[in-house]
């Protein structure tokens, strides 16, 4: 059975004006639509769809070109394919941030999701080789192609590298967190080694013009920006892929092979004698963080989730070593005090062996 719809053949005659079609105006109806000639030689296709909206066509020389038309719109709504021509017109400015607001997320999550929507895809960036900006945020959802994606993705790889650099320009120094914990302990204001430090700690730094501090670290030179691109493009990419599902876009246009793809950098397991090194330097006010050290060391647990260990926690076993039982871990949102939530993953909740070794 054809998905075209019904449409009586023609008897000869004029090739744009179909036999059966008078000189006055009439309507041919066919299966949910109908074809009717507005004007001698111009003629409308309209359809009912499942809404059951009036809608049209289009405006065409021939009866033919109107017939064909009408007839892929009734194929598209026989086979379940159809959407009304009003879906895709709301920008992505407007369908991201309510796409972020209702998907289940953890705190940490949605806060470096909104970070990234803020800088890179709802912002307007500079296309590189040209004088213009492209902003995504005033595009369509139906208008975002295969080809605005690709030149987004050029002038976010220049935009992050550049950002990056600006980074680095800075010359090594700490970052703010570390001037306000110097200019705390100069001050006498108790502050402690590692952490969220108090806003009215934060506010008093400021209100002194934010002195610096007087030692700084290095900053790393592997900072060059490709993994901000990554992450921002694999977002676009999940948000379109919602946007299709949602019978917004009719296919996801994020297609740049590897795009997402990141490369973290080799992780050096350090030797014995040098978690034996570090673990010994910690005297004073770090004799505290020797355990974390060495638990760290030999468990490869994540920061968050080292920190979040209880004594409950921690079991020796038959054959003298130790039990971890990972069940939480810190989270820490911009903006929201440090707390307790759950491990990255459900498969983050689980037991971690440590050697008799790590005992010392």
């Amino acid at each position: 059975m054809s998905d075209s719809p019904t449409i009586n053949p023609a008897r000869r005659g004029d090739a744009s004006t179909p036999q059966g079609v008078r000189a006055s105006r009439r309507t041919r109806r066919a299966a949910y639509g109908n074809i009717r000639e507005t004007r001698p030689g111009r003629f409308q296709a309209r359809y009912t769809g499942p809404d059951k909206k009036r809608r049209p066509v289009g405006t065409f020389d021939t009866y033919d070109a109107a017939a064909a038309a009408l007839a892929k719109v009734l194929a598209d709504v026989h086979r379940g394919t159809y959407r009304e021509p009003e879906t895709g017109e709301i920008a992505l400015g407007e369908y991201a941030p309510r796409w972020l607001a209702i998907r289940e997320l953890k705190d940490t999550t949605r806060s470096r999701y909104d970070d990234l929507l803020r800088r890179w895809i709802l912002t307007p960036l500079d296309v590189p080789g040209t004088a213009r900006q492209i902003d995504l945020s005033t595009y369509p959802l139906r208008s975002i192609s295969h080809g605005v994606v690709s030149e987004w993705y050029a002038a976010l790889k220049v935009a992050t590298a550049k950002s990056a650099e600006e980074w680095l320009a800075r010359g090594p120094g700490p970052s703010e967190a570390q001037h306000v914990r110097a200019w705390a302990r100069q001050n006498g204001r108790p502050v402690k080694e590692s952490g969220r430090m108090p806003t009215a700690l934060w506010e008093a730094w400021r209100a002194a013009d934010s002195p610096p501090a007087a030692e700084a670290p290095e900053k790393s030179a592997a900072v060059t920006g490709r993994t901000q691109a990554a992450r921002a493009y694999a977002l676009l990419r999940t948000i379109c892929g919602d946007a299709v599902r949602d019978r917004l876009l009719d296919a996801n246009p994020c297609t740049i092979r590897r795009a997402a793809k990141t490369s973290p950098a080799e992780r050096v397991i350090p030797a014995g004698s040098v978690v034996d090194m570090i673990a010994a330097a910690c005297r004073g006010s770090s004799e505290r963080y020797r355990a974390a050290v060495i638990v760290s060391a030999w468990s490869g647990l994540r920061a968050s989730e080292l920190f979040a260990l209880r004594r409950q926690d921690v079991e020796r076993t038959r054959s003298g070593g130790v039990r971890l039982r990972v069940r939480q871990a810190l989270v820490d949102v911009t903006g929201k005090p440090l707390a307790f939530g759950p491990p990255k993953s459900d498969v983050g909740k689980r037991p971690v062996h440590l050697p008799p070794d790590a005992r010392s």
